[in-house]
């Protein structure tokens, strides 16, 4: 090959390689993530700061009045998740939304839930393995508002809310006020229960005045209770049919608690009732050491569950958090929580290490039969029977909750009845919860019934459950029982598709009773929808009836209820109308039933309804018109019902009860019932000697809203309060809203009281207002020997009495001012959070508060603080 050939060849794989390479490494340099020259961007130290919550001391740089701020820091600081991929590019997810932010420096783009934004150097840099973003564009990017201060070197996220470093800390809040709250509001004053010879009076009547013979054809009840010798007396007096024929039952019985006491804590004389199961009145003695009324809380279960390490568990009970745990490393948790009877309807909510969130559901139905553990309750009744099948009765019961889900019980009923055989009826039942979805009850009496009940409820939006009952044959006369009755069985489901929408769901049931006479079956399919504000209830029903003589018969019925209420876009136009509507049909398309009723308030507790009727086989087409009043004094209710072609009838009820308040010194009516009833009666004033006790010419403040347990009462313009219809024997705590005082310097002198209302009376209680204090002072810090305001701080002030703590800001000149401080012995203090961050100390002052005619003021208080050796 010759000279030039080879130069030709050489130069052409020259050529061949340049054209590889070039390509390639302007790919390379494309690729390059860029970096902006010191001439465009300052280098700056400035301090991070994510609203009130955390910051960071982080190195950025300056583009004219724009910051740019490392943004893996930022997302360090906020606990967002992220990943950084081989090409430099980042993509973080903002949870629990999902929301998902995209960074290439390689060609300025930032993407934010598929929506691009085209940038340039002056608003993103990638230097040493870092991303440097302009605030400008982060805050605009994620809807959020960055605050720069260049005198202080300070970049700030205003609205940090959103982020889930907020959302932890908001959690970690709740928790601690959780932890506070574990052993309750302690009262500063407690009152326990008045046992007076002669104390209150209270009387009950009805009167129930038919249209045809208001007089003879009426029916009547009176009753008269008083507080003896601490407990409840009561007499009343009650028309045996219609007024005329001049037959009256009395009734009188005296009843005492004692709440305190662990083997007598019920004793009931004259007419009551049987300890045991089965409920039935008598007339004679009754023992019992159950509580008057039982707590709601039965005990602790445990909720768990499984979910990846590092998650964290919170569970919520109507909507207040109650309990929460974390998840280790074997990704087991689980909360302790208390469980009341009834249902036990639990939110848990999981939340990832980056703000993930899940939310599920749990339920926990507590049976009524079940006790806590190691309780034992017994209970003994013995007397005449109130009715003509027996002339006297005995019953002894026990019970005994082995555990927390399984709860014993057994006794004795008998009964005397003269020419008839007496009855002995020996009984047992157990009650468990094996898991928190199911619950079993099994309970039999010799020679009465035996039954059985199975429940499955692994939430509140399904529930499946079975009940049967098996009579005895062989009991002559039976007490406890039906003659005719065999057996009975009644299965029953509920599901709800959907949480969230409640008013969507399905139920359905089974009933079959087996009698001397045959066996009769329904079974019914229902569903509840909700459409523009009406609530549409459909049905299908089926009804067997297999005679012991004849052939089986088949019904089948289906219908609908619908429900208009005045939020409804039908109701709306007519105004404030309460509407409801029923149709019913056999599937043969014959119409068996149907109604209207269409209500509406009149404002002042009164209403009127409205309703037309008719039904196969019954008296046509029936039209109603009731007008019901539930005033301050008296309940009043007028109805009148007219058939198509029939008599027109109605009737009149009046109904009320008068109570002595002697702390008032006057007689008060109510709409009643208030036998066995309590209340609580007293001044609001103020206490200007702050003795406790209302001197003359100590005046009551008007306008006072007083907190009673739930109940909520209010002074009068004189000061007086009141509050009736309470349960007696319970203690109460009873608190001033401090939101209702209009004068900001005064404080209840005590935070809460508890005390036990009595029965069929008023106990008084004056609560005592006292003039608070105010402390004022400053802040200084030493800086290079001089002191210079310290504005912007949190200041503590912890009463060293009960524990209690308040924040209190200083101002921009480094001054504060608190009002409304309750007199007591107090430490004030810098928040220890401000001092660790900047690596300072202050030295806490004790302040004392005194209760004085007009309230204390402190003033010259001087906090100082230095930086740490």
């Amino acid at each position: 090959m010759s000279r030039r050939a080879k130069l030709r060849g050489m130069a052409a794989v020259m050529v061949i390689w340049i054209t590889a390479l070039v390509p390639t490494q302007l790919d390379a340099d494309a690729a390059s993530p860029p970096v902006t020259s010191p001439d465009e961007a300052e280098p700056i130290i400035v301090q991070l700061r994510l609203g009130r919550l955390v910051s960071r001391t982080v190195s950025g740089f300056r583009v004219e009045d724009d910051a740019l701020i490392p943004l893996t820091q930022f997302l360090d600081l906020a606990e967002v998740s992220y990943q950084v991929h081989d090409d430099s590019r980042l993509d973080a997810t903002f949870q629990p939304s999902g929301r998902r932010l995209s960074i290439d420096p390689a060609r300025y783009k930032v993407q934010m839930d598929g929506r691009f934004v085209q940038t340039g150097p002056s608003q993103l840099v990638y230097q040493d393995g870092e991303y440097y973003i302009a605030t400008g564009l982060l805050g605009g990017v994620l809807g959020l508002r960055f605050h720069v201060n260049w005198s202080d070197l300070r970049v700030t996220l205003l609205d940090a809310e959103g982020l889930p470093i907020a959302r932890r800390i908001r959690r970690e809040r709740a928790r601690h006020a959780l932890l506070r709250q574990s052993g309750g509001l302690e009262p500063d004053l407690t009152l326990g229960p008045r046992r007076n010879r002669w104390d209150g009076l209270v009387m009950d009547y009805s009167w129930l005045l038919p249209s045809d013979d208001p007089l003879a054809g009426s029916l009547y009840r009176v009753g008269l209770g008083t507080n003896a010798f601490g407990g409840s007396l009561t007499l009343s007096a009650e028309s045996v049919g219609e007024a005329g024929t001049g037959d009256v039952r009395m009734r009188g019985s005296w009843s005492g608690v004692w709440q305190e006491d662990p083997w007598l804590k019920q004793l009931r004389l004259g007419d009551g009732f049987a300890t045991g199961p089965q409920f039935r009145s008598i007339r004679g003695v009754s023992v019992t050491n159950s509580p008057f009324i039982r707590s709601s809380i039965l005990g602790t279960i445990v909720y768990d569950g499984r979910l990846d390490p590092g998650w964290q568990v919170e569970a919520y009970q109507q909507g207040r958090l109650v309990a929460f745990d974390s998840v280790g490393t074997t990704g087991l948790y689980g909360v302790e929580l208390p469980v009341q009877y009834g249902e036990n309807p639990v939110d848990l909510v999981a939340y990832g290490p980056f703000g993930e969130e899940r939310r599920f559901n749990r339920t926990y139905r507590v049976s009524r039969s079940l006790l806590p553990r190691g309780r034992w309750e017994y209970g003994a009744a013995a007397g005449e029977c109130v009715t003509l099948k027996c002339e006297g009765t005995l019953n002894a019961d026990i019970r005994y909750g082995a555990t927390e889900r399984v709860t014993f019980r057994a006794g004795f009923d008998r009964f005397w009845r003269g020419t008839l055989p007496d009855l002995d009826h020996p009984y047992v039942s157990v009650a468990a919860s094996p898991t928190n979805a199911w619950t079993l009850e099994v309970e039999g009496a010799l020679k009465a019934f035996g039954r059985g009940v199975l429940r499955y409820e692994p939430s509140i939006d399904l529930r499946i459950s079975a009940e049967v009952i098996g009579f005895a044959q062989r009991t002559t006369a039976p007490l406890l029982t039906s003659p005719a009755q065999r057996s009975t069985m009644v299965l029953q489901g509920f599901y709800r598709p959907n949480r969230e929408n409640r008013a969507w769901y399905f139920e359905g049931s089974v009933n079959r009773s087996h009698t001397a006479s045959g066996t009769f079956t329904r079974a019914t399919l229902g569903a509840s929808a909700r459409a523009h504000g009406v609530q549409f209830l459909p049905f299908v029903r089926w009804e067997w009836n297999q005679p012991e003589l004849g052939a089986t018969s088949l019904q089948s019925f289906a219908g609908v209820t619908a429900f208009f209420a005045p939020t409804s876009a039908w109701a709306r136009s007519l105004g404030r109308f309460w509407i409801r509507t029923d149709l019913e049909f056999q599937t043969s398309l014959s119409p068996t039933r149907a109604a209207l009723a269409v209500t509406r308030s009149l404002g002042l507790g009164s209403r009127i309804e409205a309703g037309v009727r008719w039904q196969r086989g019954g008296l046509g087409t029936t039209f109603t018109l009731a007008l019901t009043s539930e005033l301050s004094s008296l309940l009043s209710s007028t109805a009148v019902t007219a058939p198509v072609g029939g008599r027109v009838t109605g009737y009149q009820l009046v109904r009320g009860s008068a109570v002595w308040n002697q702390a008032a010194g006057r007689v008060e009516f109510t709409p009643g019932p208030s036998l066995d009833r309590g209340g609580v009666s007293g001044w609001v004033f103020l206490d200007e000697n702050a003795n406790g006790l209302k001197d003359p010419g100590e005046h009551g403040v008007p306008h006072v809203r007083v907190l009673i347990g739930s109940s909520v009462a209010q002074t009068d313009s004189t000061g007086r309060y009141g509050q009736w219809d309470l349960v007696p024997f319970e203690p109460f705590l009873v608190q001033i809203d401090s939101l209702s005082l209009r004068n900001p310097l005064f404080v209840s002198q005590y935070e809460a009281v508890s005390i036990v209302p009595s029965p069929n009376s008023y106990r008084v209680l004056d609560l005592p207002l006292i003039e608070s204090g105010v402390i004022e002072g400053r802040v200084l810090r030493e800086v290079d020997g001089a002191a210079m305001p310290a504005g912007a701080l949190v200041l503590v002030l912890t009463n060293l009495e009960t524990g209690e703590q308040s924040e209190i800001t200083t101002f921009s000149d480094g001054e504060f001012y608190a009002l409304g401080v309750r007199p007591g012995e107090y430490q004030l203090s810098v928040s220890p959070g401000f001092l660790d961050f900047r690596n300072e100390a202050a030295e806490p002052v004790l302040l004392q508060v005194e209760a004085t005619p007009g309230g204390a003021t402190l003033q010259g208080i001087e906090l100082i603080i230095r930086r740490r050796n």
